[in-house]
């Protein structure tokens, strides 16, 4: 049986795609909470604070368009979470 997976794209930026924490850029300015960032396209899509919900449950959600960059944070071995 031959395994077909299709190659994760670097410049996609997603929630829980397993390549670490990042921080996230639009024309230079910081943006929290991304939920998914395309540097190749310039699309970044955040939940705004405080969070709402729509009427059918879903989470309320903004994109914004520019000229996106990702940093990849970088990791010191302190672990701030519960165990």
């Amino acid at each position: 049986m031959i395994s077909i997976i299709k190659p994760i794209n670097p410049r996609i930026h997603c929630v829980g795609d397993g390549r670490g924490l990042r921080d996230v850029f639009m024309n230079d300015n910081k943006i929290n909470n991304v939920v998914y960032a395309n540097e190749l396209k310039g699309i970044i899509e955040f939940v705004p604070h405080p969070l709402k919900a729509k009427r059918n449950g879903e989470i309320y959600t903004r994109k914004l368009r520019g000229v996106v960059t990702v940093e990849f944070q970088q990791s010191n071995g302190v672990h701030h979470g519960a165990s």
